[in-house]
């Protein structure tokens, strides 16, 4: 059982790092977009998730890139609520690490507090 779980454990990590390197070839990747705005929220999504379980890094994931993307259409612009929301350039960095700062000092363990997504009913 362990030995099959290890095996699908590797050729999944294979095919993802494959379809990574393949990926690269179709968008334009330098290192200023990948520098500092990338791994400010990589961090960011951890911290506000919570750091010690992937239920935690899920939530955290979909909720910074959810207040990110609209943050991002809000510096450039948008309607919310029929008002005409247009924001400083920057807004979003401020925003996003100010969220985390508040995370860590409310609810040091992340959003989900380190516990994991129930999935006994996926077993049956």
């Amino acid at each position: 059982m362990y030995r099959q779980r290890l095996v699908a454990f590797v050729l999944s990590a294979a095919v993802v790092g494959f379809a990574g390197g393949i990926e690269v070839h179709f968008i334009p990747v330098n290192t200023e977009s990948v520098y500092l705005d990338l791994t400010f929220l990589t961090l960011a999504m951890l911290v506000v998730g919570g750091l010690t379980s992937l239920w935690g890094a899920v939530v955290g994931a979909l909720a910074v890139s959810a207040l990110d993307s609209w943050l991002a259409a809000a510096e450039n612009g948008t309607n919310l609520f029929g008002a005409h929301v247009d924001l400083p350039a920057g807004t979003r960095l401020i925003v996003v690490g100010v969220l985390m700062a508040a995370v860590l000092i409310l609810h040091p363990s992340g959003l989900t507090g380190g516990r994991e997504f129930p999935v006994g009913w996926l077993r049956r």
